[in-house]
């Protein structure tokens, strides 16, 4: 009789125990589920904001945000469905001669901002990491940039990546601590003209031209 009821209390504190350890799994499977749901919501929400917010928030790109809402091309970067954007630090601009920024700043070059500023875009969202398997790539000026990775460091036309793969809602930021400046003979392609000959920017080419940066006639 009482081998039986040990036998019993046993096999009840084994259903016990088994009770606990799945009430413990479901509970654990519980939360993993919701800290993968919050974590998903919070990579959502960060992906979401738009470059303006990012750069802003950021606090490096105050030359950059002025120099870009000076040139019109605000609304154009926020409407363009996937680019990379190579953004010079305020550090950077600090190291152009005197008074090149405020010049460039004035209406009647208007034209030569555009050119530098879309030379440090390209019309399509890349990793670091992606970036790091070119030698050149295109920018939307129409004129390429050289790519060199070094152990040092990943280099464009000599500026080098000091904080790569910032997340905006439509595409990819890397800081740079240089700026670029294209040559200053203009490249048989306009911007319009190299989008159109591209074949791939419809969509940025609508945008551009809503935003009044592009003639409709390209």
């Amino acid at each position: 009789m009482k081998r039986f009821q040990k036998a019993a209390w046993a096999a009840n504190q084994a259903v016990y125990s088994t009770k606990l350890q799945l009430k413990f799994l479901l509970m654990s499977t519980c939360l993993l589920t919701l800290s993968l749901i919050l974590l998903t919501s919070l990579c959502h929400a960060k992906q979401s904001k738009s470059i303006a917010e990012i750069l802003t928030e950021d606090g490096r790109f105050t030359t950059l945000l002025s120099a870009v809402g000076e040139a019109n091309l605000l609304e154009f970067l926020t409407n363009a469905e996937a680019i990379t954007v190579l953004a010079p630090t305020d550090e950077a601009f600090d190291l152009l001669p005197n008074g090149t920024v405020e010049s460039l700043l004035l209406a009647e070059n208007q034209q030569r901002l555009v050119e530098i500023l879309t030379y440090h875009v390209v019309g399509a969202s890349l990793s670091a990491e992606a970036v790091k398997t070119l030698s050149s790539g295109e920018t939307l000026s129409g004129q390429k940039l050289a790519i060199v990775n070094e152990n040092n460091g990943l280099f464009l036309n000599g500026a080098k990546v000091i904080t790569k793969d910032i997340s905006v809602a439509n595409g990819v930021v890397h800081a740079i601590d240089r700026v670029l400046l294209p040559p200053t003979q203009p490249n048989t392609l306009n911007f319009g003209a190299f989008l159109a000959n591209d074949g791939r920017f419809t969509t940025l080419m609508v945008a551009a031209e809503a935003a009044g940066f592009l003639d409709p006639t390209h």
